[in-house]
């Protein structure tokens, strides 16, 4: 009998030793690495832009603000790298007024980029809440040319296309929200105007802009 009890005694240790030491061993549920944290800068966003701008065609410069939206996602991999697309939306009042008198008779010729957008790929490297990234793609731009003589006047708009690349910084203020400040250089091709009787040159613009967008998790 003593015998029984003796042996049953020790099974019970054994059985009930065998987790409790497991608790506490490096593989054991005690023991295991820590899970890494999330990814913050994983998902759809939406924000709104701000800035300046300044272009030149055919020798001809001309600047000015620029505002509207972007929306995009981002995938982040690992803790570091980040791979995402945007495309952007911006109403402008870049332009360039000429005077002069003929004759006698008051003469003006206006350039202005209204509208302009971009449909990018980035590529970044976030640092915890802040990200360095690059970015490149299509872009298009929205122009007229407009003249008026004495009491006559004319006009004709046109839509360029070409690319932009450029770079930028990008903070994680907050949970859902981030800032951004970024600069693009984009190049448009040549077009004609008014029947094809004025041609303009290619078109290059600086752009430089701050922006806040919102993270959707």
């Amino acid at each position: 009998m003593h015998v029984r009890r003796s042996c049953a005694a020790a099974l019970m240790f054994v059985c009930t030793a065998a987790p409790a030491a497991d608790l506490g061993s490096p593989g054991g549920i005690l023991g295991q690495t820590a899970y890494a944290p999330p990814p913050l800068w994983s998902g759809l966003y939406l924000g709104l832009h701000g800035g300046y701008g300044s272009a030149n065609a055919s020798g001809t410069s001309f600047d000015g603000v620029l505002g509207g939206l972007q929306i995009g996602y981002n995938a982040q991999f690992g803790q570091g790298l980040i791979l995402g697309i945007e495309a952007d939306l911006s109403g402008a009042d870049i332009s360039r007024t000429d005077s002069a008198t003929l004759f006698g008779i008051a003469a003006s010729a206006t350039t202005r980029t209204y509208a302009l957008g971009t449909a990018r790929a980035r590529a970044g490297v976030a640092f915890g809440q802040f990200m360095v990234y690059g970015t490149g793609g299509f872009a298009w731009a929205v122009n007229e040319l407009s003249g008026s003589i004495g009491g006559l006047s004319m006009s004709d708009g046109r839509t360029h296309s070409g690319y932009a690349f450029g770079a930028g910084v990008e903070w994680m203020v907050m949970p859902a929200w981030t800032v951004r400040a970024e600069y693009l250089y984009a190049h448009f091709g040549s077009r004609t105007y008014f029947g094809g009787t004025v041609a303009t040159g290619d078109v290059d613009a600086n752009i430089v802009r701050v922006g806040v967008n919102y993270l959707f998790r």
